[in-house]
């Protein structure tokens, strides 16, 4: 059923702690505020997803999953049960982003869930933040902010960019 699902065996966690000693893993630890997450990253566009998400596992970051569609996404987050879920709200699906937060936040309370999305739509800014996730963050973003949200969140902070506008909203459209 996860055909499009790369899920982290056990033995490539295990291969990844074997070839990080006690000092590599050390180092991530400190470096991100002893803030090491399990992640699952969904993303429409499958080459970015898998891009954030080597980039997050050279920061220490454990990458359980990366998913492209909603139900793929859920089925991550519920069979790996990650610290946080990164996703876009944009996914290829039936059902939208929105439901995949609902269902997330439903099932699995202990997951956070940081919206990382192009999004301009201040109506459904506000319904994803009204569902608790724990942060939206934009797409412009770079890694190293992606992973100082993480820590953000790891903290117990939520990171929020600010909400687009109506006028930003009508000028995107013009």
């Amino acid at each position: 059923m996860l055909q499009r699902v790369y899920l982290c065996e056990v033995a490539r966690v295990q291969s990844w702690l074997a070839k990080t000693g006690p000092g590599t893993r050390a180092l991530a630890t400190r470096m991100w505020g002893g803030c090491v997450m399990r992640l699952v990253i969904s993303d429409a566009n499958r080459i970015l997803g898998e891009a954030l998400a080597a980039a997050l596992e050279s920061c220490g970051h454990q990458i359980l999953a990366v998913t492209t569609t909603v139900d793929d996404c859920i089925e991550a987050v519920a069979s790996c049960r990650p610290d946080v879920c990164e996703l876009d709200l944009h996914l290829p699906d039936p059902e939208d982003g929105l439901q995949a937060v609902r269902e997330i936040r439903c099932r699995c309370p202990g997951t956070a869930v940081l919206v990382i999305s192009d999004l301009k739509d201040p109506g459904i800014w506000k319904q994803a933040r009204g569902l608790g996730v724990a942060g939206l963050v934009g797409k412009d973003r770079s890694v190293s902010q992606i992973a100082d949200a993480l820590h953000m969140i790891g903290s117990g902070n939520p990171v929020f960019d600010p909400a687009p506008t109506q006028e930003a909203t009508a000028c995107a459209v013009v």
